[in-house]
């Protein structure tokens, strides 16, 4: 059976990816009345769609304002955004260093091949170059087997990739291709040092 989303949820998620896609700027205030019009709902799935987008970090509350879209194209909070990628991708990326699993390996190793494999057939289609490289970041952090920051890692993955896409970049640009080997065989040596360095270059704010 399968269970229809609530009225909230779908609130939610629609205005979640109208921020993402660009539809709603960052700055731009989010109306309730406007919201009761669209989606013909009432105050309180509304309110608390809003309430969902605010915890998990696409809008704020701001005072006289209400809720806002949260501006991800400053460069304070993209430099922000970027450090809490690291931090995450680090702490997933050396628990799975020290674990030393072959089967987690061999995902890992999976999905850095899928990664250069679109990458060198497909190299002019950047959509699909940005989905397989979130592929193998979101692999690093679900292999760590931490529920709280895979929910955490994939709002943080959004905001990166919709602040990119607003400045017609990526933090993970072609030329870094091999990036991934790299980070891949220094999980694989267990090397904590040059995992931290390359993770932080790899994600740096360009």
């Amino acid at each position: 059976m399968i269970m229809r989303k609530s009225i909230t949820q779908e609130i939610y998620e629609a205005m979640r990816n109208k921020i993402l896609t660009g539809e709603l700027l960052p700055g731009q205030r989010i109306l309730e009345r406007e919201l009761q019009q669209e989606f013909g709902a009432s105050n309180s799935p509304i309110r608390e769609a809003i309430r969902l987008l605010c915890a998990s970090g696409f809008a704020e509350t701001v005072f006289n304002k209400g809720a806002i879209v949260i501006d991800y194209t400053d460069i304070h909070r993209r430099e922000e955004l970027y450090e809490a990628r690291t931090a995450l991708e680090y702490y997933c990326a050396g628990k799975l260093a020290s674990e030393k699993d072959p089967g987690k390996m061999s995902r890992i190793r999976e999905a850095m091949e899928e990664f250069e494999n679109v990458v060198s057939v497909d190299r002019m289609n950047r959509g699909h170059i940005i989905d397989a490289d979130e592929a193998f970041h979101s692999t690093l952090v679900e292999l760590a087997g931490n529920k709280e920051i895979s929910s955490m890692y994939k709002n943080l993955f959004l905001f990166s990739r919709s602040a990119a896409a607003r400045y017609n970049q990526h933090s993970d640009d072609i030329e870094t291709i091999d990036d991934h080997r790299k980070i891949y065989e220094a999980i694989q040596a267990n090397d904590i040092f040059l995992l931290s360095e390359l993770i932080r270059k790899h994600l740096m704010v360009k």
